[in-house]
């Protein structure tokens, strides 16, 4: 009681302090709202032209679809016959984006799909490696990313119809080493940055828009124009054993399946800063 007789006889107090939570969030919607974009690539998969921009690991059966006037590439994810393990493919663009960037496309997929998005991912610095298509990858397991120190990734969980939560998280890197030293289930969750609701839930085969922008350490999603995730990674958000730096500067980007079915993705555009 008298806490809040405190409180009510000094409102100067509950003023200095709203501001001081405001002007803040005020102070990031202005820069956001000064952002501008300026497109640097740009992708219609309109004929077999794209393979000489993007690149396949695992095993997997591309194929332009087209339905009127637009076209899609359907990204047929097959087991390896050879390796009952091996189930998964990742469609790399070969093209690197530097600085700060911002992903627009469209994509669906079959139910029970397990759908990531890559992005940012780069060689590390004491790697010796100028690319990540340096080395070869003999497939598109999980541990060839998540594992490799080599390099590090953000990865994010896109249209999966029959989860509730997807997860971002930094992989790779400095973080590889829990992929060996703890369980699976453990790594997982050691990685995640931030677990959104899923609006992919029940709606197979949807055409969903996304919108990824990374600006600096900020890390923004729109699915639908509805943001799901928005964070600021200031590295050594996980087990201090395996820590990271946050990955910004741009990098490559992929769209990975592990699941023996189908994703459709179209109309990728992306974009760098022009304000800057």
């Amino acid at each position: 009681m008298n806490r809040e007789i405190r409180r009510s006889t000094q409102p100067w107090r509950v003023c200095l302090a709203l501001a001081a939570l405001l002007l803040p969030l005020c102070a990031t919607a202005q820069r956001t709202a000064k952002l501008s974009w300026q497109p640097v690539f740009a992708e219609e998969f309109s004929d077999d032209s794209y393979r000489e921009r993007w690149l396949l690991d695992g095993t997997a059966e591309l194929a332009i679809e087209r339905d009127g006037e637009t076209s899609a590439l359907k990204i047929a994810t097959r087991a390896n016959a050879s390796n009952k393990k091996d189930k998964a493919s990742v469609l790399w663009c070969r093209q690197r984006f530097a600085g700060d960037v911002r992903i627009c496309f469209r994509a669906r997929a079959q139910s029970g799909n397990r759908s990531i998005l890559f992005f940012n991912a780069r060689p590390m610095p004491d790697s010796g490696h100028t690319t990540i298509f340096d080395w070869a990858r003999p497939d598109a397991l999980y541990a060839r990313y998540a594992g490799d120190p080599v390099w590090a990734m953000y990865s994010v969980g896109i249209l999966r119809d029959d989860e509730n939560t997807c997860n971002l998280r930094y992989i790779g890197g400095t973080a590889a080493a829990a992929l060996a030293a703890v369980s699976y289930r453990q790594f997982q969750e050691e990685t995640v940055l931030f677990g959104y609701d899923s609006p992919f839930h029940g709606k197979p085969l949807t055409w969903f828009e996304f919108d990824l922008r990374v600006i600096g350490k900020q890390i923004v999603l729109f699915v639908d124009g509805a943001k799901v995730i928005d964070l600021l990674d200031p590295g050594n958000m996980g087990t201090p054993d395996y820590g990271w730096a946050s990955l910004t500067g741009g990098g490559w980007l992929a769209i990975r399946n592990f699941r023996p079915n189908s994703v459709w993705v179209d109309h990728v555009r992306v974009y760098g800063r022009t304000d800057k």
